[in-house]
């Protein structure tokens, strides 16, 4: 056996075998990652492709289902993470839930992977799955096809937040199948920063993807979603979406540890999603524990973006090198102009021996 880098283990159904029904409840069985696969009775195409996904390292492919019967875009549905693997809660991570994926509930070989997990497999090229980092509409080509053309875009991610991201594709394997809808619109799930089951936004109990004309408002993080329009034949199908991201002003990292014998400490701001038009910040420092004047220098101020001007702003602070360690100041921001939103009011520096922290430099890097 040792001989073999997967072992697959068929046998009749075990379902009325005396304890069976309680015990061998299961169609099949494949560990995540590793190499040996069980299939009870069932030896279908489903169920041998959704084990042997699972032995290439995929885990459940599941829907996200607001709860209550939250509409459209709800912003608190949207800002709840569901729990981990095996253990959803709270009715929003419906495990298999993903009826359009192998991985999920899909019966049959049109029910391809989603691109995030043929990303993960290598199946699909990184260009070929960009990232949208400024408003725009973005065309996307269907992906299921098998003459898919490696230099069409096959998904388009957009960073949500700091757990996981949007991923927006274009099924079409079901065109015609009155019993399955998603190619009527775009494909929308979450994909995660860190690797678990994907998480498909099913729109509303009748429609299961975004329509042509409809619109995806998640006002929590100022991203919104519009199907614009779909056209191409064969391998060139596609949907073009329309992605608006409310412009930001945000912090690098919202907590720093300066080095107070360097006399300064650098706190970087950043100015995302649009890059048009001349926009301000106002800031200023705060004590904590740090006493303004003796531990650090106060400082009141502007930070300006010219149009194009994509660079980050550093704001320096001056320390005293006879500061006690632990003591605490904050740059808080004030307001702005430009039609800019302020994401994240203050940025915490301690003071002490250490270099900068780095937290949350990594945010939209793919």
């Amino acid at each position: 056996m040792t001989n073999y880098q997967h072992v697959y283990i068929l046998h009749p159904s075990a379902f009325n075998a005396p304890g069976g029904a309680g015990v061998l409840n299961y169609g099949g069985l494949g560990s995540v990652g590793g190499s040996s696969i069980w299939q009870n009775g069932d030896m279908s195409f489903r169920v041998l492709a959704h084990e042997a996904g699972h032995n290439f390292g995929l885990f459940h492919a599941n829907q996200w289902n607001p709860t209550n019967n939250l509409p459209l875009g709800d912003a608190t549905a949207l800002n709840t993470l569901p729990s981990a693997y095996g253990t959803a809660t709270t009715g929003l991570s419906i495990e298999y839930g993903d009826r359009n994926d192998m991985l999920g509930d899909g019966p049959d070989s049109r029910h391809w992977l989603n691109p995030w997990f043929a990303s993960y497999l290598s199946w699909i090229p990184d260009a070929a799955e960009p990232g949208a980092a400024e408003s725009g509409v973005y065309r996307i080509y269907r992906y299921d096809h098998q003459d898919a053309k490696t230099n069409h875009t096959f998904a388009v991610k957009v960073y949500r937040d700091g757990i996981k991201d949007y991923w927006l594709a274009y099924r079409r394997q079901f065109a015609g199948d009155p019993a399955y809808t998603i190619g009527n619109g775009a494909y929308i799930f979450f994909g995660y920063h860190s690797y678990r089951q994907n998480d498909w936004i099913k729109m509303d109990p009748t429609n299961v993807a975004l329509l042509p004309g409809q619109t995806l408002n998640d006002t929590n993080v100022g991203i919104a979603f519009t199907t614009m329009a779909q056209g191409g034949s064969g391998a060139d199908e596609y949907i073009d979406v329309s992605v608006q991201l409310t412009p930001e002003i945000e912090w690098a990292s919202t907590n720093i540890s300066a080095d107070v014998t360097a006399g300064n400490v650098g706190l970087v701001l950043s100015r995302t999603r649009d890059f048009t038009g001349t926009v301000t910040a106002n800031y200023q420092t705060e004590s904590i524990t740090a006493t303004a004047g003796s531990d650090f220098t106060g400082v009141t101020n502007t930070v300006t973006w010219t149009t194009g001007d994509r660079a980050d702003k550093v704001i320096n602070v001056a320390v005293s090198p006879a500061a006690a360690a632990g003591k605490q100041f904050r740059v808080r921001l004030t307001g702005s102009t430009g039609g800019i939103t302020l994401r994240g009011a203050s940025s915490v520096v301690t003071l002490g021996s250490g270099g900068a922290s780095l937290g949350g430099l990594w945010r939209q890097i793919y």
